[in-house]
């Protein structure tokens, strides 16, 4: 008792601190405090719960009316037997039905049991809640049902066809059984209801007293998720609802039985067919855009998206001219339009048309010419003659068939020559152009000499300029490649030779415009190089033969790096190999062989008995500036005879 008693003064004590707080907000801010205080208001008139229903063995729905105020500052709480934590639900998660009240579907419920619920609406900023008393009980069902959430969608069938159909879907009931061996709770049907609202309404759906034409049901398959519901009237309001029938009511032994029930949800969903009346076409004018197709397509053709009117309608039609937008508009708002739609119109030859299918959603305009101005309306045509009254059109739209220039990074490394055929050649690296991404004719190779700064590079491959230089570059394909070669250089020269690729595209003229930007030049000082120690790693294998005191060496040919022969070094009875030192051969004890490039092998012969061999070998080329080698390798060995 003494604990309650302290718990009670805690409460009040608090109470009061937030009344205290509440008066401090009202001096800082009494227009804020005067809107929560009608928000509060609100919630505490909250009549309370209205109904509660079950619809299957764990499933009840709650219904209640809409408390006043922004839905988004309100929660309904839901409270029942047994629940430990209340159910939150916010007002604008919620929609109200055809009386204005709101529904919520309490699940994970036991089955055949009594529960008795209650709805409480509570500001969420404040958390004044409602303290309302009433309550409403029922008790869920005593067999399964199918365990199944109703309607998801419910939507016109395109064109003429939503004239007198619709499509409905719905999410899969749960299955827990197989194909064979079905589960009791397994859907094996699935019904639909459309009621035609100007006679019946949502709280009839499931009234048998109604029949056709005003209440249809379709039996659907359990393994189907929706259905196309075909002769309905036009122009007409339907409101449409599923509910799934579970294995265990088709059973002999519970179908006699009129207790044994099936899930019953009353989630529906409205729609209206079509109409033959352009007034009930519901066509966004300014949805028309349009886009440049991948690559150089966006020279000669225009993509157009837009999004699909809601309504009955026959085609699309595509008006295009190119010149003054307003004339474009004054034509299609004052001129008859030809009835067949299949190039230049007959009132103005400056005006095409493309006829397009009702079932799309997006066009490829194509047969255009490059780097031109182009406007564009969509009209949506009721009839085949899309006859004045019987069309709607889109904004006009200007395209110029110049599309942005293909994405391009200019050269990403120089490499000198790696074969001895091409000494005089430095190859600049460069990633391919995405010729996704726009329009690109070709590359153009600036020669900048020696400094980037250069105000005048000279172009060594435009077809419009004359190369003064002594530089080539060799042919190449700019789709394909990654590496262009360039020609003539001094591969001994101390200097560097300076490079930029530029893209460029042709104008309606025939000229080029060259486009520099974001790309910088690049530079080299050619280097002779031998093969790198992966390109040639020396020795692969060797025998070393006793019998005829022969060694025998093998090794393969590098496929790049400098070089026109190899040397082969050896040294007898040393305690390890150094190439540093057997380079200086003439010096010390090591022995060199210089053998061929073409030499792949090479046999020592009239070797010594009781000595030891250590061998290696090196690519070697012999230029002005003195011996050029290959990377020095770990692969030498060592032979005893």
């Amino acid at each position: 008792m003494k604990k309650r008693t302290l718990q009670f003064l805690f409460l009040n004590l608090w109470a009061l601190s937030l009344i205290g707080c509440v008066g401090t907000i009202k001096d800082a801010d009494p227009i804020s405090t005067k809107a929560a205080s009608v928000q509060d208001k609100s919630v505490t008139d909250f009549a309370g719960i209205f109904n509660a229903v079950a619809i299957s063995n764990n499933r009840v729905e709650v219904i209640f009316p809409v408390a006043e105020g922004d839905p988004d500052q309100i929660a309904y709480v839901i409270r029942y037997d047994g629940q430990q934590i209340p159910t939150y639900v916010y007002g604008s998660a919620l929609k109200p039905d055809y009386r204005g009240l709101l529904k919520y579907t309490i699940t994970g419920l036991q089955s055949d049991t009594p529960y008795s619920f209650s709805v409480q609406a509570r500001n969420v900023k404040t958390n004044i809640e409602s303290s309302n008393n009433l309550s409403k009980s029922t008790k869920t069902f005593s067999n399964v049902t199918a365990i199944f959430n109703g309607i998801s969608i419910v939507r016109n069938l395109s064109g003429a066809d939503g004239l007198n159909g619709i499509e409905v879907i719905w999410p899969e009931a749960e299955i827990r059984g197989g194909v064979v061996s079905k589960d009791e709770v397994d859907p094996i049907e699935y019904q639909v209801t459309v009621i035609d609202s100007n006679f019946l309404n949502p709280g009839d759906i499931n009234n048998t007293a109604f029949g056709e034409p005003n209440r249809k049901v379709y039996s659907i398959q359990g393994n189907k998720r929706s259905a196309t519901i075909n002769g309905l009237k036009a122009g007409t309001k339907y409101f449409v609802q599923v509910r799934a029938v579970h294995y265990g009511y088709s059973l002999p032994v519970n179908s006699s039985n009129i207790n044994y029930k099936k899930e019953e949800n009353t989630n529906y969903l409205e729609i209206s067919t079509y109409s033959e009346n352009l007034s009930n076409l519901n066509f966004e004018n300014d949805s028309l855009l349009t886009y440049y197709p991948p690559g150089i397509g966006g020279l000669y053709s225009i993509q157009l998206g837009w999004l699909p009117p809601q309504g009955n309608f026959d085609h699309y039609r595509v008006y295009y001219n190119t010149g003054n937008a307003v004339t474009l508009s004054n034509f299609l708002n004052t001129s008859i339009l030809d009835y067949s739609c299949s190039g230049e119109e007959t009132a103005d030859s400056n005006v095409s048309c493309q006829y397009v299918d009702s079932n799309l959603s997006n066009f490829l305009l194509t047969g255009l010419q490059t780097n031109t101005k182009y406007n564009l309306s969509l009209a949506v045509c009721l009839t085949r003659g899309c006859e004045a009254g019987k069309r709607v059109f889109s904004n006009v739209k200007s395209h110029t068939t110049t599309p942005p220039v293909a994405s391009f990074r200019g050269i990403a490394s120089i490499d000198s020559a790696k074969e001895l055929t091409k000494l005089d050649r430095l190859f600049l690296n460069f990633e391919s152009p995405d010729l996704t991404s726009g329009n690109l004719s070709g590359l153009i190779v600036e020669y900048y000499g020696i400094d980037i700064t250069n105000p005048s590079p000279m172009s060594l491959n435009d077809s419009d300029v004359i190369n003064t230089t002594l530089l080539d570059v060799q042919p190449f394909d700019y789709r394909l490649d990654t590496t262009i070669e360039v020609s003539g250089i001094d591969p001994s020269s101390s200097t560097p030779y300076c490079f930029l690729i530029v893209p460029y595209t042709y104008n309606n003229d025939g000229s080029k415009t060259l486009h520099r930007d974001g790309l910088i030049p690049q530079c080299k000082i050619p280097e002779i190089k031998g093969p790198s120690a992966i390109e040639f790693p020396g020795i692969d294998n060797f025998q070393c033969n006793f019998s005829s005191k022969e060694i025998i060496v093998n090794w393969s040919r590098p496929n790049v790096g400098i070089f026109n022969s190899f040397e082969l070094y050896y040294v007898t009875n040393a305690s390890s190999f150094n190439f540093g030192e057997a380079f200086d051969w003439e010096n010390n004890a090591y022995n060199r062989i210089l053998l061929d490039s073409s030499k792949t092998t090479h046999t020592l012969t009239n070797l010594q008995p009781g000595k030891s061999y250590r061998l290696g070998i090196i690519s070697y080329y012999d230029s002005i500036n003195g011996p050029i080698r290959s990377e020095i390798n770990p692969n030498t060995i060592e032979c005893s005879l």
